[in-house]
């Protein structure tokens, strides 16, 4: 049996209904454990983004006593951009410099 397409929006608007109400009603009733959750998830990304920040403090202050600095000559492309290849952590890349 054939099923008009606004027979199925009503359908799928119930579904996503229910699986909204379905996802607040089981927040509400372990309110506690996703809150624990939630503290644990977040100070782990802080103390990892605290260990990432550190890690590039030191990396930037050896890399920067380990290079002497010197200019550097662009010349623009035929679109008229400024367009070079840089290598960045051992990686080149295809910049556009502004």
């Amino acid at each position: 049996m054939p099923v008009s397409s606004g027979t199925r929006t009503l359908f799928s608007t119930l579904f996503v209904f229910g699986a909204v109400a379905a996802t607040a009603a089981y927040g509400l009733q372990h309110r506690s454990q996703l809150n624990r959750l939630l503290s644990e998830i977040t100070s782990k990304a802080a103390g990892r983004l605290a260990e990432r920040q550190a890690a590039n403090v030191d990396t930037e202050s050896d890399t920067t006593a380990d290079h002497d600095s010197a200019d550097v000559e662009l010349r623009a492309s035929p679109s008229g951009h400024f367009e070079t290849e840089i290598e960045i952590n051992g990686r080149s890349l295809d910049v556009m410099v502004d």
